[in-house]
């Protein structure tokens, strides 16, 4: 996987790319215009102090990002508890237990 960052006065240039086995094809790019100077100077910043490239640190953000948004371990079960509640469904235990009997 490569990450091309465009060092631009403002501006913030991403490009994802990496041939996936058997497709040869590019992924989507990402490029960012508009960066305030602040926030493109704290990015340089960070980068050296992890003593990592622009590109790097910036890929390494949006991925910690990505992933912090997907629900927890803990999270994704009670979401499907939330869908659930309300609805009815058969006494499974019991079923099974009177089918042995018969």
């Amino acid at each position: 996987m490569r990450l091309n960052l465009g060092e631009t006065s403002g501006r913030v240039r991403l490009r994802y790319r990496f041939a996936i086995e058997g497709r040869g094809g590019d992924m989507p790019s990402l490029s960012l215009r508009g960066i305030p100077e602040d926030v493109y100077e704290g990015l340089r910043q960070l980068a050296a102090w992890n003593h990592r490239s622009m590109q790097e640190q910036a890929r390494l953000m949006i991925e910690r990002d990505v992933r912090l948004s997907r629900p927890t371990a803990v999270e994704a079960p009670r979401q499907w508890r939330e869908r659930l509640k309300g609805r009815q469904f058969p006494e499974l235990v019991s079923d099974l237990l009177a089918d042995r009997v018969r």
